[in-house]
């Protein structure tokens, strides 16, 4: 099937059912200016708005109101959560009254130069607008409003309460209506109390829709766990009788150990050691085939990220992350090459790489450059 040209859409019907009374429905399709309004119908790119505005303005200096049915910044979506669209009520001539279908939450969005007024739906169209009081505005000749009432259409509501809430409230329902109880019970109980059930009983005859939400209550408190007493403090002396005391030595031996304790020197204390690295070149290894001098004194937090233009993978981050740990140490998990052989040496730069780190340690100056090739490998 083909989807319907523009010109056709939900409110098209209406067109038909007024065609006999064409004075009685005028159906806008485009927006148009008329009676000194201009119409918007909905627009999904918010981008016409401006030259639509600007266009009106042109032929109508002086618009005496603007209706839409727009998502603009700000308005309430519901009774919660404002909109944050790109469309910002700035767009819209100041002081020029603006009306706007979309959202169904009657409210006003105003600013210091725009008053953007939502009417709202005629009634409640879900339970997210429990408790929403609808209207009708009367508007003057001049698109001013002249009284706004509450709509009481014979229409189903919605309401949402609680279980202790619910007597004030059941005066207000009238058959059709949704009602939404939340309740709350102890934990391991599955029902409300019975007089709950046999309210609800009687709401359900006389034509109501009742839905339940339970709220579980949150378990007590534990009492705070008991301190454990710290384990005792070992000496070496105690903690070598402790080792010694189930194997069946002979006392002298037990002795003899002890006493070979607490008469040996204890080791010194090891000295701290200080390094800072300067530079670190890269020859020949993994991803870098020629040489590359990476400095590394006063670079604070480095971020290494991949060109989003040209492939990332390859382009040497990780090697140049632990090439600085292999040069040092000789340790790291190298990958495979694609015969299946793990190496650090890049096959497109010959058959020796090598890592050259430049530093201080505890203020003397140091070279470290480990290599390795075809015919082993070294550092000096």
């Amino acid at each position: 099937m083909s989807p319907a040209p523009p010109s056709i859409h939900s409110l098209t019907p209406l067109s038909y059912a007024f065609s006999s009374f064409p004075s009685q429905c005028l159906l806008m399709t485009l927006p148009t200016v008329f009676n000194n309004a201009f119409f918007i119908p909905h627009l999904r790119n918010t981008s016409h708005y401006a030259p639509l505005l600007s266009l009106a303005h042109a032929h109508t200096p002086q618009l005496a109101a603007l209706f839409l049915h727009a998502d603009v910044a700000g308005a309430f979506m519901n009774d919660n959560l404002a909109s944050t669209s790109d469309l910002h009520p700035a767009i819209f001539p100041p002081e020029t009254p603006t009306y706007s279908g979309h959202f169904h939450k009657p409210h006003a969005l105003t600013t210091p130069t725009h008053n953007i007024t939502y009417i709202g739906s005629p009634y409640q169209t879900s339970q997210s607008e429990a408790g929403q009081e609808k209207r009708y505005l009367n508007l003057t000749s001049h698109y001013a409003p002249q009284s706004s009432h509450p709509l009481p259409l014979p229409v189903p509501r919605y309401h949402i309460t609680t279980s202790t809430d619910l007597p004030g409230l059941i005066p207000q329902l009238s058959p059709g209506d949704t009602l939404l109880i939340t309740y709350t019970l102890p934990l391991n109980t599955t029902q409300p109390q019975p007089d709950l059930l046999a309210t609800i009983q009687t709401l359900r005859k006389t034509g109501v829709k009742v839905r339940l939400k339970r709220i579980s209550l949150p378990p007590a408190s534990k009492p705070p766990p008991t301190p454990k007493s710290p384990p005792p403090q070992r000496t070496p002396s105690t903690l070598l009788a402790h080792y010694l005391s189930p194997l069946l030595l002979p006392p002298s031996l037990k002795t003899a150990a002890q006493t070979l304790l607490t008469t040996t020197p204890s080791p010194p204390p090891p000295i701290p050691t200080t390094a800072t690295f300067h530079t670190i070149t890269l020859t020949n290894f993994l991803s870098y085939r020629h040489p590359q001098i990476y400095p590394l004194t006063a670079r604070g937090l480095t971020l290494l990220k991949g060109s989003p233009i040209h492939p990332s993978n390859g382009s040497g981050k990780t090697s140049l992350l632990i090439s600085l740990l292999w040069g040092l140490t000789g340790g790291f998990e190298p990958r495979p090459n694609e015969r299946g052989k793990a190496s650090v040496v890049n096959d497109a730069g010959g058959g020796r790489g090598s890592v050259t780190v430049e530093g201080r340690v505890n203020g003397v100056e140091v070279v470290v450059e480990r290599w390795v090739g075809k015919r082993g490998q070294g550092i000096r």
